[in-house]
């Protein structure tokens, strides 16, 4: 069929898409790098490839790292400052000493990174806790969330207390609990704990038996999902990587206000429930703790191919189109892009190539691949062509 001379086809169009949207934040964040020494190290030392060997899917790996390392000690009070550095936490543990959530998470964080994931401290905290007494305990936490692959989503995963959260079988972020929380829906979260209990110390010491059985107590009396009023997002993941003038000197005491020191810049989500807040636990806010209720900032994504189609050639009567295929991603420690071409193999391909229609359907899938080699979310789209 012409059209003022042109040829038209009888139908050449995009009949499925299912393409991922890349969501990107204002602000600057620093990602782990694999290849960094520290994490080499971390894997030669742990052996953690074959700790997660027998793991098929990539959530079940998450679940056995943080599964294996809560058996590594005990909830305690030892250190007199919050070390970032993996294998410095790892060597005093060795030595016999016991650390509380802050040193579960940087550990935790760590291995993930060193295999190839992304994730980032958060510090959880519970309502009404700008001004406490001076005596009150366990009213903050210090917990991880991991970009998940294959929900295509960040969930929590709180190596200290060996849990994660779920709800109709899809593990939830820290927003989400919050928000089942707020809307009095805890009923429909499911805390699933790993096999591993979570532990406290023996020593009486800092507290006495019957003190240390009413602060855990208190902590898990709501599945600990009532400390999810406040969320701050730490904007750094490679804290195992960072030198000790980049963070100054980080007290023991206050790990919620590690949060915006030096060296560690977060961001905290406000709404109506928790506005901005001037004082968090008796102390003015630090000065690197942002604000905002854009949920692209604290929820943006990773691991994605986005593809984008344009026509390159025009079909004349004996010549199908060709389209010009444009792959974009925000994958840290990025290699390459496969695809496959109306189910063929996965191949390698550039983030740009030609792609030349057939008669009838038509498919490409794409995929972005770190260095580790684990492989990101397939994006796809469908193009029906009749001449």
């Amino acid at each position: 069929m012409a059209s003022n001379g042109r040829y038209l086809p009888k139908e050449c169009r995009i009949t499925r898409n299912e393409n991922q949207a890349i969501k990107r934040t204002r602000f600057p964040i620093r990602f782990a790098n694999p290849e960094h020494p520290i994490y080499q190290r971390l894997r030669d030392k742990l052996n953690l490839g074959q700790l997660i060997s027998g793991c098929q899917a990539e959530f079940d790996q998450l679940v056995v790292i943080r599964d294996w390392l809560r058996g590594k000690w005990a909830h305690g009070w030892d250190g007199t400052r919050l070390l970032t550095n993996a294998l410095e936490i790892l060597e005093e543990v060795e030595q016999g000493k016991e650390f509380h959530c802050w040193y579960f998470t940087m550990v935790y964080c760590a291995c993930l990174s060193a295999l190839g994931f992304q994730a980032r401290p958060i510090a959880i905290g519970k309502a009404n806790t700008d001004f406490i007494p001076r005596d009150e305990m366990n009213i903050s936490h210090v917990t991880a969330e991991v970009w998940s692959n294959e929900f295509g989503k960040w969930v929590v995963m709180d190596t200290d207390a060996n849990c994660h959260y779920e709800q109709e079988g899809i593990p939830l972020s820290a927003y989400e609990v919050r928000r089942a929380w707020l809307q009095g829906q805890k009923g429909k979260v499911k805390r699933i704990s790993g096999k591993t209990p979570a532990a406290v110390t023996t020593r009486t010491a800092i507290f006495s038996d019957a003190v240390k059985k009413e602060l855990f107590d208190n902590f898990f009396r709501y599945d600990i999902v009532d400390y999810y009023h406040y969320l701050r997002f730490l904007l750094r993941m490679d804290l195992s990587e960072a030198q000790e003038d980049e963070l100054g000197h980080l007290a023991c005491y206050a790990t919620s206000l590690a949060f915006g020191q030096t060296g560690m810049p977060a961001v905290q989500w406000v709404d109506c429930y928790s506005p901005p807040q001037i004082y968090i636990e008796n102390w003015p806010i630090p000065k690197g703790l942002e604000f905002t209720s854009c949920l692209d900032d604290i929820y943006w994504t990773l691991n994605q191919a986005e593809i984008g189609l344009r026509c390159l050639q025009e079909p004349a009567p004996r010549r199908p189109p060709v389209l010009r295929v444009s792959l974009t991603t925000v994958t840290p420690s990025f290699s390459h892009f496969e695809a496959q071409l109306n189910g063929s193999s996965w191949e390698h391909r550039p983030a740009q190539f030609d792609w030349l229609l057939r008669e009838g359907e038509n498919l490409i899938e794409a995929r972005p691949v770190n260095t580790c080699g684990v492989k990101g979310i397939v994006s796809s789209i469908a193009v029906r062509y009749m001449p």
